[in-house]
């Protein structure tokens, strides 16, 4: 799982905070996380067992999915589905979190002082959902600004271009971590990770 390194550095801790089934429960993350040593990098990498998402009908995004640029354009679109944290709603009864989405479609934006151009980038947020929790969330170019035609336009034009990490509320802008950081970032976390625990391949997912 590829998400926010902050994400997994405050409490609760992960399973919790994935699985929502509290702390006696068996939760479908491998043992430990890895995150990048570059402290302007907020990115991180932790395991799932692969009986897990097949349980959920979960099918992870393809690595291929990474090795897209990010295609940085003044007119580009960008389309993100998060889960803010106030959209969760936790139910003893049940066991487990109710989560609903928050998608959007935003135009990009100048990058706040303090953030490297290289490594991040902004789209504008102005929806009246605070997106704090969203933290992890992909978000993808839809890549309009590529076509001739609007109704040309289908899913398998967008790419992924990064990871979100931040939400700047004086600006109206969320930062994003750059695929291209991904994309080099996760073979090395996994072979680290998988040294460290001696995962067994098999019922892995390294997506």
């Amino acid at each position: 799982m590829v998400t926010a390194k902050h994400v997994l550095e405050r409490k609760p801790q992960p399973g919790y905070l994935f699985h929502g089934k509290g702390v006696d429960a068996v939760f479908p993350l491998r043992s430990g996380w890895f995150a990048s040593g570059d402290e302007e990098l907020d990115i991180a990498v932790m395991g799932c067992f692969q009986n897990a998402l097949d349980e959920k009908s979960i099918i992870p995004f393809s690595y291929t999915h990474f090795l897209a640029p990010s295609f940085d354009h003044e007119n580009a679109l960008y389309y993100c589905n998060g889960y803010p944290g106030q959209n969760a709603m936790y139910m003893p009864f049940l066991g487990e979190f109710g989560i609903s989405g928050n998608p959007f479609i935003a135009k990009a934006a100048r990058l706040p002082d303090g953030f490297n151009s290289e490594k991040c980038f902004a789209v504008e947020y102005s929806s009246e959902i605070e997106p704090k929790g969203m933290s992890g969330a992909p978000i993808w170019n839809m890549r309009l600004h590529c076509l001739n035609s609007p109704e040309t336009w289908s899913p398998e034009i967008a790419s992924l271009a990064g990871i979100i990490h931040r939400w700047c509320p004086e600006e109206k802008v969320i930062i994003a971590t750059r695929t291209e950081f991904l994309r080099d970032f996760i073979p090395d976390a996994i072979e680290h990770l998988k040294n460290k625990y001696r995962w067994k391949d098999g019922n892995d997912v390294y997506s």
